[in-house]
């Protein structure tokens, strides 16, 4: 066996430092596979791929490898061109995100493009029921896989005092961070960080370049240690997301905050079902700021964090994801 990983992102650029394991990095490893890349984004091609969200030269190339004998796609940019191509007779495994986008969901219905893959894995149950209600997979195809978090390196940081007025939120995709500034607005007592990036996320977070009140601060490009030692800091991690997103957005940053042991109060999303543990997590409606606010101003609970630190070590974790995917790929 020798598949080849379709990863969404550039390479690894090492700086030397210290930096969270990444998945495909590791599932090559595991499964002896080897690794492509999309090309850069440049030239008229360039400029397609980013309209279009796609990475159709990666998928080119990777179907005119005759020495492969699977594809894994890491996510829906070259996975999808690629099925449309056909893999040639190969497995192909696609490990989707957002499924249910407008423009997805109408070239399944015209397509029929999710019906090419061998194992489509998907890691909310609200995509895992998209795929068996409304796309009409078979259930034999269809797989949900916990998300990830790397709890080696996203740990308690017991040197690093916590500021008990801090509260900390990452990430852009589907943040409503317009929410939240409404509730800090309500919290002159706290200040809120909020680390607007990731590498992942095509769109800008809602809340971004507007007026906000001088207890928060939009930041970018942090470093993963500066990450690190920010969540370390912090009394609690506020997770804001937009009502009714139906896929994990927002679950990095979930896993992130509980692997470091700190309390979460996280937006209520179709898309988060399954990792909303009432143990670890303190949910609101999306969309209101005046229940975050409540939330965010009740003392932090340390249980919450010691919740999520143990769910994570249990198998919310990158090893575990790891094992359930070398099983579906190598089955």
């Amino acid at each position: 066996m020798r598949p080849l990983l379709l990863a969404s992102n550039p390479p690894p650029k090492p700086d030397g430092g210290d930096a969270p394991r990444i998945d495909f990095v590791e599932l090559a490893r595991i499964i002896g596979g080897e690794l492509s890349f999309p090309p850069e984004k440049t030239g008229l091609w360039g400029k397609l791929e980013r309209t279009t969200a796609s990475d159709i030269r990666q998928a080119r190339l990777a179907k005119k490898q005759t020495d492969v004998s699977c594809f894994v796609s890491f996510s829906e940019k070259a996975g999808l061109p690629l099925a449309l191509m056909g893999a040639g007779g190969r497995r192909h495994v696609l490990i989707g995100h957002h499924l249910t986008s407008p423009k997805k969901a109408s070239l399944q219905r015209k397509l029929g493009w999710l019906n090419h893959f061998d194992a489509v894995i998907v890691l909310c149950r609200e995509q895992e029921s998209y795929l068996l209600d409304e796309a009409k997979l078979p259930s034999e195809r269809v797989f949900f896989v916990r998300d990830k978090v790397d709890h080696w390196f996203f740990c308690p940081q017991p040197e690093i005092a916590i500021e008990a007025d801090l509260i900390v939120a990452v990430g852009r995709e589907r943040r409503d961070y317009e929410t939240l500034v409404e509730a800090m607005k309500r919290l002159p007592g706290k200040r809120a960080v909020i680390v607007a990036s990731s590498p992942w996320a095509r769109q800008e977070a809602s809340g971004e370049g507007t007026s906000v009140p001088a207890n928060v601060q939009f930041v970018r490009g942090l470093s993963f240690v500066a990450l690190r030692e920010l969540y370390a800091r912090a009394s609690a991690v506020c997770v804001p997301l937009e009502a009714g997103t139906r896929y994990a957005a927002g679950v990095n940053g979930l896993l992130e905050a509980m692997a470091m042991g700190k309390p979460v109060v996280v937006s209520k999303t179709p898309g988060l079902e399954g990792y909303l543990d009432p143990s670890a997590v303190v949910t609101v409606p999306a969309g209101d700021p005046d229940a975050l606010a409540a939330a965010l101003s009740a003392a932090p609970n340390p249980a919450l964090g010691l919740a999520g630190r143990k769910l994570v070590e249990g198998g919310w974790n990158l090893d575990a994801y790891l094992e359930a995917i070398r099983e579906i790929v190598c089955r």
